[in-house]
């Protein structure tokens, strides 16, 4: 059964259950902040002409596009409107991924799992409206790989481009991108993943020349940082928490006993090769927390969602 064919039906209750889901979900936690918040609603005061620049902070003014857009919303307070953007977002990122799986799935029961895997978890609960940038570029990431899955390189540009200003974590793609590419059966794909990473680190770079200015700060990975990330339990515990439930299905649900296909697979390597890059770089470099785990939901989705036989082959 083709999932690209999916039933008209099928497909409005997919949204509808995103969309109420994602939204309950998200209100128990709605504009809960962390110690990073402030940088980001004091962008969004920046942007509203109360806030001087000499106040803002590298890194986080690099990841200026979604204070930006929540600095356009009138009379509401800057940590609300950072929350309702990453409500938005995720919800967003979760339509696209539904489209995304089912081009990579063969039914529709494969594809209500994968959405059920990817909306009940606790990156929704504890990241869908956090007043951060988690959730924007989760949706960067999903929509680039959307169309990379497409092969519509000028829309992945264009994603590319703007997803610099949302997050660093946009540069995961250009592995992504690299990897995925090597592992089709296509010519002319180091001068695509060439020309694509150059915009890339220009708009990047882009950013960095706007907020000069200001003090530089760069994530360096450091022996101390790691031990600190180590001894948090509360680093664990939203890491056992984010990543936890999808690899105890994955070792609950059998081996499937068809092979996945070429694109499947390559779709797979090339998503969890960087997100455990990332993983292990926040861990030295930052922070150890669920929230750099959310990449790897792309990789760990479809995987366990194929495990599931269908009844109808």
């Amino acid at each position: 059964m083709d999932t690209t064919d999916i039933a008209p039906r099928l497909t409005k209750v997919l949204v509808l259950f995103i969309m109420v889901a994602t939204t309950l979900l998200a209100l128990p936690r709605f504009a809960h902040t962390t110690p990073d918040s402030i940088y980001y609603t004091d962008l969004v005061d920046y942007f509203r002409g109360t806030l001087p620049r000499e106040s803002l902070h590298t890194p986080f003014a690099f990841r200026w596009v979604v204070p930006r857009i929540a600095s356009a919303l009138p009379g509401v307070p800057p940590h609300v409107a950072m929350a309702l953007c990453s409500v938005l977002a995720t919800i967003a990122s979760y339509l696209v991924a539904a489209r995304l799986l089912a081009n990579l799935l063969r039914s529709q029961t494969q594809l209500i799992a994968a959405v059920f895997l990817l909306v009940l978890s606790f990156s929704t609960v504890n990241y869908a409206s956090a007043v951060l940038t988690d959730a924007a570029g989760f949706l960067v990431l999903v929509s680039a790989c959307y169309a990379m899955q497409q092969h519509r390189y000028l829309l992945l540009g264009g994603i590319l481009v703007v997803g610099t200003g949302v997050r660093e974590s946009t540069l995961l793609m250009l592995p992504v991108l690299w990897i995925f590419l090597y592992l089709q059966p296509r010519s002319q794909w180091v001068l695509t993943a060439t020309g694509l990473s150059a915009i890339t680190l220009l708009a990047a770079l882009a950013s960095r020349w706007y907020f000069a200015d200001l003090p530089a700060y760069f994530w360096t990975p450091t022996w101390s940082r790691f031990a600190d990330n180590m001894a948090r339990p509360v680093s664990w515990a939203t890491v056992t928490l984010t990543l936890g439930p999808l690899l105890l299905a994955l070792a609950a649900t059998r081996r499937s006993t068809t092979p996945l296909p070429r694109d499947l697979r390559a779709f797979i390597i090339a998503i969890a090769l960087p997100s455990l890059l990332l993983i292990a770089f926040s861990t030295t470099a930052a922070f150890m927390s669920g929230r750099f785990c959310w990449p790897l939901y792309l990789a760990l989705v479809p995987l366990v969602a194929w495990r599931i036989e269908p009844r109808c082959a």
